[in-house]
């Protein structure tokens, strides 16, 4: 089995999420790599203001990088450790962690125009401040926030408006925080997680069943395989698309 066993990885964790066993591993790159047995995924860490930290744009791990056919995202706070270590995610970080530890929004303005509710935020820094209206621009279909720059008086300044929905915003007690607009905009939140493909595969687990994920790469499948003494190994098969067995062909 082809892995990244040759380069410098780091262990984070060894941490169970989604019913199995998974070691999480830190790249040369600042890339993730999850090993549940002889599956390796490699993906980017990512911070979502519901689920908190995760991994984003996999990829089956074998003798190249096998992109998944569709979107599957992977979340646990035992991937928290990665977050204060690479540095393209620390700002990132500092802002969750303010953003989720009770902070208060309160009095935006209804801006006629698009029936929305609207504020320009300042978090402790201008880092800091356009670190959290990523997060919370990126969650939901009822966030919008715009980042504006521009020079006044020779110094660069950043403004981070952020836009709530007005009938989104009209549900939220005054002052509210995170976890009311999270609250609020359950449905749409939760529609957006993807981490289904994990629980698909416990249950191949428990049920000893042989794993299957689509790849990109023309109904080519990602599936394991006992070798003549029973151990398992990943290999690559294709497949028809009206192939009867277990393979995950949507979100």
């Amino acid at each position: 089995m082809v892995s990244y066993c040759m380069m410098n990885l780091q262990l984070i964790s060894t941490f169970d999420a989604y019913n199995l066993r998974w070691k999480a591993f830190l790249t040369e790159d600042n890339r993730i790599l999850l090993r549940n047995g002889v599956l390796q995924l490699l993906g980017e860490p990512t911070i979502s203001l519901p689920f908190g930290y995760g991994v984003r744009n996999l990829q089956i791990l074998i003798d190249k990088e096998y992109p998944l056919a569709y979107p599957a995202r992977f979340y646990s706070e035992h991937l928290e450790p990665v977050f204060d270590i690479i540095p393209d995610m620390q700002v990132l970080n500092k802002a969750y962690r303010t953003l989720t530890n009770g902070y208060i929004f309160s009095d935006f303005t209804l801006d006629t125009w698009d029936n929305s509710y609207t504020r320009k935020i300042w978090i402790e820094d201008s880092e800091t401040t356009r670190a959290a209206g990523k997060l919370l621009g990126s969650f939901t279909k009822y966030v919008v926030v715009d980042f504006l720059s521009y020079v006044h008086d020779g110094t660069r300044e950043d403004d981070v408006i952020v836009h709530i929905k007005g009938d989104i915003y009209k549900q939220l007690p005054n002052p509210w925080t995170v976890q009311d607009l999270i609250d609020v905009c359950k449905d749409d939140v939760l529609s957006n997680k993807r981490d289904e493909l994990w629980y698909e595969i416990a249950e191949c687990r428990a049920t000893n069943k042989p794993v299957k994920i689509l790849t990109q790469y023309n109904n080519r499948v990602y599936t394991e395989k006992n070798d003549a003494y029973g151990i398992p190994h990943p290999v690559i098969v294709n497949i028809l698309r009206g192939d009867d067995e277990r393979v995950r062909y949507k979100d």
